[in-house]
């Protein structure tokens, strides 16, 4: 079973180095293609969408299972309530 997550890093001196910030809980499958607002919300979330592709998309044919979009949030520790 695949099980992937969403991990959110913050760089404050453009990169040079990274901190943790948040993560989502592990799903099933595999993530592609997240995007995300660019700002975090008044109540200190971040939100954004993924596409998510489910446990063995590929399918023995060498098809694709249909990926679904799915929308996160993610609250940062220390923002907003």
């Amino acid at each position: 079973m695949t099980r992937a997550r969403l991990l959110v890093l913050k760089s404050e001196d453009d990169g040079e180095s990274w901190q943790d910030v948040a993560e989502s809980p592990d799903v099933e499958g595999e993530i592609y293609s997240v995007n995300g607002f660019r700002t975090i919300t008044q109540d200190g979330l971040i939100i954004g969408t993924f596409t998510l592709f489910p446990p063995n998309f590929r399918r023995p044919d060498g098809s694709l299972a249909r990926p679904s979009v799915q929308f996160f949030r993610i609250r940062v520790e220390g923002q907003g309530q």
